[in-house]
């Protein structure tokens, strides 16, 4: 984000960081995920978690998303391959 853009911002309510990290946003499913499914979270940490890979996770009406650090993408998908293939 330019400076520019950062200014339009009240203080105190954008953080950001100068580390250079970047992440990948990774979508959970096909299809909308239904309010009465449960476990999805812990389904997409445990597998992350076993592989060392930090993850955001982010619910929203339609999809879940995971938040991953970039480098480590191709790790995540398959983990996460694995992880659909043993069920």
């Amino acid at each position: 984000m330019d400076e520019q853009t950062t200014q339009r911002f009240p203080n105190n309510v954008l953080f950001t960081s100068a580390s250079g990290e970047l992440w990948k946003m990774v979508r959970i499913g096909g299809q909308p995920l239904g309010f009465d499914e449960c476990g999805i979270v812990a389904q997409i940490s445990e597998p992350l978690a076993t592989a060392d890979i930090p993850a955001y996770y982010i619910s929203t009406f339609k999809f879940d998303h995971a938040l991953v650090p970039e480098e480590n993408i191709q790790s995540v998908i398959g983990a996460l391959r694995t992880k659909s293939t043993a069920q």
